[in-house]
């Protein structure tokens, strides 16, 4: 979803989910220890971990691993060298695009107009960068999908990190976060080269 006030990027205790300039939010696996603080604070639930991979391997090797979280990165390598996401590519019906939340917000609106639809991800969690425009009622289509890892409802999401308890957590993790971070990408450094096992 991409939230525009993530709380698995702000609330990340290693510092590994960030969120870009573009609005991308995006975990970095050279550091990321597979915690899964990111997916418990998801309203959604999305980040889902991969074990047996990731910088744990080689910090404590004989637990084998917690593994990395991972979730969409937007082609996060393949939009910065100036091409589109995946998704959008293969759409076979060109109904997705990316570009500012702002356009994309008018664009939304503009098409949930025309076609007397409904908007999902203006404000939900505070407002996320990915944004759906149905002819049928969110509520409806979320009491017919399936809920589970890798799928998420599209029922009504509250803003996790408005309340000041959350806000005030963040403030006092953020330095040690910080600290953790910095450590972790020194160690990440720190490994031989022909070690990498993409």
């Amino acid at each position: 979803m991409h939230c525009v006030h993530p709380p698995c990027a702000e609330l990340c205790p290693w510092g590994a989910a960030a969120t870009e300039k573009n609005g991308t939010v995006r975990i970095d696996a050279s550091i990321c220890l597979g915690g899964a603080k990111c997916r418990a604070v998801c309203p959604w639930h999305i980040p889902q971990r991969q074990t047996g991979v990731g910088l744990y391997l080689k910090l404590l090797p004989s637990f084998a691993g917690n593994g990395v979280m991972f979730k969409c990165d937007r082609c996060y390598k393949q939009v910065a060298a100036g091409g589109t996401p995946a998704c959008i590519e293969a759409c076979p019906n060109g109904v997705q695009t990316i570009g500012p939340r702002s356009a994309i917000v008018a664009a939304a609106h503009a098409l949930a107009q025309k076609t007397g639809g409904y908007i999902y991800g203006e404000t939900e969690n505070g407002g996320t960068n990915t944004l759906y425009v149905s002819p049928v009622p969110f509520a409806t289509l979320d009491a017919a999908v399936a809920k589970g890892p890798g799928q998420p409802g599209l029922g009504q999401v509250a803003d996790v990190m408005g309340s000041e308890a959350n806000l005030a957590k963040t403030v006092l993790l953020a330095p040690i976060a910080g600290v953790a971070a910095g450590i972790l990408r020194l160690a990440g450094r720190a490994k031989p080269k022909g070690d990498d096992h993409a």
